[in-house]
């Protein structure tokens, strides 16, 4: 029977022994200012990982708590610093704390302003900033707007846009109130207009307003900062494909410059391997200069361009054979073939002259005076027949007929525009008791085109020109003729 209970008893006697090797702490935590009992305050030990949460009357609890020296932080969001006090705990024994917060952290009144979008017909206004941080765009702001609803790119050739199942023919593209080209560099590549610069690009899909004239079906309105706010500013990027840049300073108070750059060099590093090749590449510019006229008006100037190009040329080499007579050596010589070459180049560039006049404090005006160029060169030229033969005194005569297809495409555009608004100061009791903005706009838009555009092309065609030539090969083993191969050739001639 002793043997039974001895074991029995050490069992029961263990935890007993471990607790009186631990301490515990208990406490309350109170306001400084009040001594009112602080909730949801939270309690950390400090170098371990032990934390509590304070209760209703402000007390938190830690059991088994090893013997030795801590300190203990307190917290709370309401309060500005956290309290810090250090304490000792020994075996056995209860540890009581109470401990106080500071001040309550009062924060200053912020005031929140935003613009209040005008009712316009199917009008969606995105920041630059937003579209940029949509995955898979690559910081990229119009990039961003082909991952919208109802908006893509129709090929992988020309930088144009489909809005809503529109032709992409029938778009309008707008930078700083100027015509914009296209607004892609290779078909989706990479945007015209650096994302460094957009502020906000305003779409209007199926409706629009007077004031971008007719015949489209949409209308992309990209729109760069107006201001700046460090004195000198700057970015530069380089990585696999293209190199930027982008510089920007205030002028006096409220005036400023900006300028940015892009431009691919795949085609400046294998231009140095490959002689007489022009690897496609792709540049683009943006320039603007603001400044102040007085307390009343604001004069912008800007500028900008974008290219896509590329050049290929490729030369066949002939090598002849001529047998003397009487000779029995032949003579070998390389001549020069025919020459193929592809030449692309698709861009644009556009001026304009901005005056912004704040008349009232209700009426205003912005007068525009813009001038767009868009281009498209395209060659293609192959040679399709060549022919060779020696003359009576032994110079080589050579013939190649070449098919080419040109196209040449220039489009100005000059445009004067002018957007005269009134706003109307309307009183709650006008309007069911919301108060509310409203404005009156008529403007003025001329614009002339004097384009023109070249296509000549030229693809040789053949026709028959007699019989068959017969030529017959004979098959010769062990000096004896054992066969032949007859081949017929048909003759051709260039109609």
């Amino acid at each position: 029977m002793y043997l039974f209970f001895m074991p029995l008893l050490l069992i029961l006697l263990l935890p007993l022994a471990a607790l009186s090797q631990t301490g515990t702490i208990e406490g309350t935590v109170y306001d400084g200012n009040t001594n009112a009992p602080v909730v949801n305050a939270e309690v950390h030990i400090l170098g371990t990982d032990e934390r509590q949460t304070t209760d209703a009357e402000g007390k938190f609890w830690f059991i088994e708590v090893t013997p030795g020296t801590y300190t203990m932080s307190i917290t709370h969001e309401m309060y500005d610093t956290p309290t810090e006090t250090d304490i000792e705990v020994t075996a056995g024994h209860t540890t009581q704390v109470t401990l106080y917060l500071g001040e309550v952290l009062m924060l200053e009144e912020v005031i929140v302003e935003g613009e209040r979008l005008p009712p316009t017909i199917s009008r969606k206004d995105i920041r630059g900033s937003e579209l940029m941080r949509i995955p898979g765009v690559g910081n990229d702001a119009l990039k961003g707007l082909t991952t919208l609803p109802s908006i893509g790119v129709p090929n992988d050739y020309f930088g144009i846009l489909y809005i809503r199942g529109s032709e992409p023919g029938s778009n309008l593209y707008y930078f700083d109130r100027t015509p914009l080209g296209y607004p892609f560099h290779w078909g989706g590549l990479l945007s015209t207009v650096s994302s460094e610069v957009i502020d906000k690009i305003d779409i209007y899909a199926g409706g629009y307003g007077g004031e971008f004239g007719l015949d489209s079906q949409a209308v992309l309105d990209i729109h760069s900062r107006d201001s700046i706010e460090e004195g000198i500013s700057g970015k530069f990027n380089l990585n696999v494909l293209y190199s930027e840049g982008m510089l920007e300073r205030r002028l006096g108070d409220e005036g400023y410059v900006s300028i940015a750059g892009r431009r691919s060099y795949i085609d400046l590093i294998v231009g140095q391997f490959i002689d007489g090749q022009q690897f496609p590449y792709f540049s683009d510019y943006q320039l603007k200069f603001a400044y102040p006229l007085g307390e009343k008006h604001h004069l912008t100037l800007n500028s900008f361009a974008a290219t896509d190009h590329f050049h290929v040329e490729e030369t066949t080499s002939v090598e002849v054979t001529e047998v003397g007579e009487g000779q029995v050596d032949e003579e070998t010589q390389v001549f020069e073939g025919g020459r193929a070459s592809a030449f692309f180049k698709n861009g644009f560039n556009a001026q304009g002259i901005h005056l912004r006049s704040d008349f009232t404090e209700n009426l205003t005006s912005q007068f525009s005076l813009t001038r767009s160029f868009n281009f498209l060169t395209i060659d293609f030229e192959a040679p399709i027949t060549e022919s060779y033969e020696f003359d009576s005194d032994g110079e080589l005569i050579s013939e190649v007929d070449y098919g080419y297809y040109d196209i040449n495409i220039k489009v100005p555009v000059y445009t004067l525009r002018e957007d005269l608004s009134y706003k109307l100061n309307l009183r709650p009791d006008d309007i069911g008791g919301q108060d509310t903005s409203a404005a009156l706009e008529t403007g003025l838009l001329l614009s002339f085109t004097p384009a023109n555009s070249f296509e000549d092309s030229r693809i040789p065609q053949y026709e028959g020109s007699g019989e068959p030539i017969e030529t017959v090969t004979p098959i010769v083993e062990d000096g004896e003729v054992v066969g032949e191969i007859v081949v017929y050739e048909e003759q051709w001639e260039l109609v």
